[in-house]
């Protein structure tokens, strides 16, 4: 019997390879390649889409979960991003993106 924390990594293992686009397309063709396809291209491009990182949306708190996954560069474009989208807080937002910056 495996602990939980094994079974999390084995999972996160099996599908670290099946994050990608290309990993998405070859799946999608696959299925293409029925004579009776189930998925329709317009069905395949709104699943594409919903995969792909959208950078117009930005928060807080996105910024903050870049920070928790060590991606402060990711970070910091979002902070510049409110910066410019809030201008009464972009003290506030360049001190966060000093700190970022510094660290």
């Amino acid at each position: 019997m495996r602990s939980f924390t094994d079974w999390l990594r084995q999972l996160k293992d099996s599908f670290s390879g099946k994050a990608t686009k290309d990993w998405y397309h070859q799946q999608l063709h696959k299925l293409y390649e029925d004579d009776d396809p189930e998925v329709t291209e317009r069905v395949e491009a709104m699943a594409i889409q919903s995969i792909t990182l959208n950078d117009d949306i930005v928060s807080e708190t996105l910024a903050e979960i870049w920070i928790r996954q060590n991606q402060p560069q990711k970070a910091i474009a979002v902070y510049q991003k409110l910066s410019l989208l809030n201008p009464g807080k972009k003290a506030y937002f360049a001190q966060k993106i000093k700190d970022l910056q510094n660290n």
